[in-house]
């Protein structure tokens, strides 16, 4: 019986999915400043990036670094924007069932994430942006 050769991802990419599987375990002082953070934000800002918390935290079915992670980004994201809502997916687990889920912002009628937009994720499951095909929405693995 012929032996059957294991595919390799190169090695950036399977760099790239280590980092995915390992979330960052966050001190109470770094949740404390990313929520102090939070707080300062004002008007459509923070109605913005409250909405994507409120969906990252019922997606992952608790508040933990993973939520605090997407709170970061999205602010961080806002940030580099001069405060414009920019294309953010996130593709979040729920702590316990494992079930994924995609949340996030897309301006009305978009289907891929625009050049400045973000893909996000952890999750082993998922692609890391790189290996997204070209002009595809983020995947699932099969």
């Amino acid at each position: 019986m012929p032996k059957r050769k294991k595919r390799h991802l190169p090695a950036r990419h399977q760099q790239a999915l280590q980092r995915q599987q390992m979330s960052p375990v966050l001190s109470e002082t770094q949740k404390e400043k990313i929520l102090a953070r939070f707080k300062n934000l004002k008007g459509l800002t923070r109605t913005f990036v409250s909405e994507i918390f409120s969906q990252a935290r019922k997606a992952r079915g608790r508040l933990d670094e993973d939520v605090y992670g997407i709170l970061q980004v999205t602010m961080d994201a806002l940030q580099q924007t001069k405060g414009n809502p920019p294309p953010l997916v996130f593709g979040v687990s729920h702590y316990q069932t494992g079930e994924v889920e995609q949340v996030g912002f897309m301006p009305e009628g978009m289907t891929e994430i625009p050049p400045g937009g973000r893909f996000v994720t952890n999750h082993p499951g998922l692609r890391p942006p790189d290996l997204i095909p070209p002009g595809g929405p983020p995947q699932l693995r099969g």
